[in-house]
């Protein structure tokens, strides 16, 4: 079964070149998926966003599909370090098994981590 997820790492820094941060982001995302035996394909994405406030901005991201069957606690781990490496909030999350489309935050196997380890039952306020 296929698992899709796309992250955004948040606006670009003035100061670093494009290709380097997409680089980068992309090296460093082939890293970590491969330290959890993940096969994984992983292309960097730029998009343009606007806030609440109407003001656009670029920021970079990578489209991640994990190319082998994991289990969900795989999927959660791998997701944990990228929280954790890149600082992020959420992540999309297409998974094919449950048909699952959304923030990772809402999927019910994270919820049930979440709650069986005694954390906080985080609702993302992403708007995905």
């Amino acid at each position: 079964m296929k698992t899709r997820m796309v992250l955004s790492t948040g606006a670009y820094k003035e100061d670093v070149p494009d290709w380097q941060e997409s680089m980068f982001l992309v090296r460093s995302t082939a890293d970590i998926c491969a330290s959890y035996k993940v096969r994984a394909r992983i292309v960097p994405i730029t998009s343009s966003l606007q806030d609440l406030d109407g003001w656009c901005y670029t920021e970079a991201g990578a489209d991640i599909t994990i190319l082998s069957d994991v289990s969900a606690s795989r999927i959660i781990a791998l997701f944990e370090e990228l929280k954790n490496y890149f600082g992020l909030h959420c992540v999309w999350l297409e998974h094919e098994e449950t048909g699952y489309e959304g923030c990772i935050m809402e999927w019910p196997p994270m919820v049930a981590f979440r709650a069986a380890n005694n954390l906080d039952p985080l609702t993302c306020g992403c708007g995905r």
